[in-house]
Protein backbone atom coordinates (compact mmCIF):
# COMPACT_ATOMS: atom_id res chain seq x y z
CA UNK A 1 0.00 0.00 0.00
CA UNK A 2 1.45 3.51 -0.92
CA UNK A 3 1.42 6.24 1.42
CA UNK A 4 -0.91 8.29 0.10
CA UNK A 5 -3.65 5.27 0.59
CA UNK A 6 -3.39 5.27 4.20
CA UNK A 7 -6.72 5.71 5.89
CA UNK A 8 -4.73 7.23 9.12
CA UNK A 9 -1.44 9.36 9.59
CA UNK A 10 1.70 7.67 10.19
CA UNK A 11 5.21 8.10 11.91
CA UNK A 12 6.14 8.41 7.90
CA UNK A 13 3.92 10.96 7.46
CA UNK A 14 4.57 13.14 10.43
CA UNK A 15 8.34 12.72 8.94
CA UNK A 16 7.75 14.20 5.96
CA UNK A 17 5.99 17.16 6.96
CA UNK A 18 8.50 17.87 9.36
CA UNK A 19 11.12 17.68 7.02
CA UNK A 20 9.16 19.94 4.14
CA UNK A 21 8.58 22.42 7.07
CA UNK A 22 12.52 22.35 7.51
CA UNK A 23 13.39 22.44 4.19
CA UNK A 24 11.05 25.61 3.69
CA UNK A 25 12.15 27.71 6.89
CA UNK A 26 16.15 27.55 6.09
CA UNK A 27 15.43 28.45 2.32
CA UNK A 28 13.48 31.21 3.01
CA UNK A 29 15.14 32.31 6.78
CA UNK A 30 17.65 34.59 4.99
CA UNK A 31 15.04 36.84 3.52
CA UNK A 32 12.65 36.92 6.28
CA UNK A 33 15.39 38.19 8.79
CA UNK A 34 16.79 40.59 5.75
CA UNK A 35 13.66 42.62 6.11
CA UNK A 36 13.79 42.71 10.07
CA UNK A 37 17.25 44.20 9.75
CA UNK A 38 17.46 46.43 6.46
CA UNK A 39 17.88 49.48 8.64
CA UNK A 40 20.05 48.26 11.06
CA UNK A 41 22.24 47.12 8.08
CA UNK A 42 21.96 50.24 5.98
CA UNK A 43 23.07 52.00 9.22
CA UNK A 44 26.16 49.51 10.08
CA UNK A 45 27.48 49.04 7.17
CA UNK A 46 26.79 51.91 5.35
CA UNK A 47 25.06 51.33 2.39
CA UNK A 48 23.12 53.48 0.49
CA UNK A 49 19.29 52.67 -0.27
CA UNK A 50 20.20 51.62 -4.22
CA UNK A 51 22.56 49.08 -2.91
CA UNK A 52 20.10 47.87 -0.14
CA UNK A 53 17.54 47.47 -2.97
CA UNK A 54 19.79 45.66 -4.63
CA UNK A 55 20.64 43.39 -2.19
CA UNK A 56 17.18 42.27 -1.96
CA UNK A 57 16.47 42.12 -4.99
CA UNK A 58 19.41 39.94 -5.39
CA UNK A 59 17.77 37.73 -2.44
CA UNK A 60 14.48 37.31 -3.81
CA UNK A 61 16.19 36.29 -7.59
CA UNK A 62 18.42 33.79 -5.73
CA UNK A 63 15.52 32.38 -4.23
CA UNK A 64 13.35 32.25 -7.37
CA UNK A 65 16.28 30.79 -9.48
CA UNK A 66 17.21 28.00 -6.46
CA UNK A 67 13.71 27.10 -6.78
CA UNK A 68 13.63 26.73 -10.68
CA UNK A 69 17.18 24.44 -10.44
CA UNK A 70 16.46 22.81 -7.43
CA UNK A 71 13.09 21.85 -8.75
CA UNK A 72 13.93 20.44 -12.04
CA UNK A 73 16.37 18.35 -10.13
CA UNK A 74 13.35 17.22 -7.76
CA UNK A 75 11.64 16.21 -10.81
CA UNK A 76 14.34 14.18 -12.94
CA UNK A 77 16.37 12.78 -9.79
CA UNK A 78 13.48 13.00 -6.82
CA UNK A 79 12.62 15.10 -4.34
CA UNK A 80 14.22 13.44 -1.45
CA UNK A 81 17.45 13.07 -2.98
CA UNK A 82 17.62 16.74 -3.72
CA UNK A 83 16.15 17.72 -0.62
Amino acid sequence: MLMNEETKLNKHHYRIFAMSWAGWVFDFYDLVLFTFLVSQLQSSLHFSAEMLSLCLGMSLFATGFGGIIFGALGDRYGRKKVL
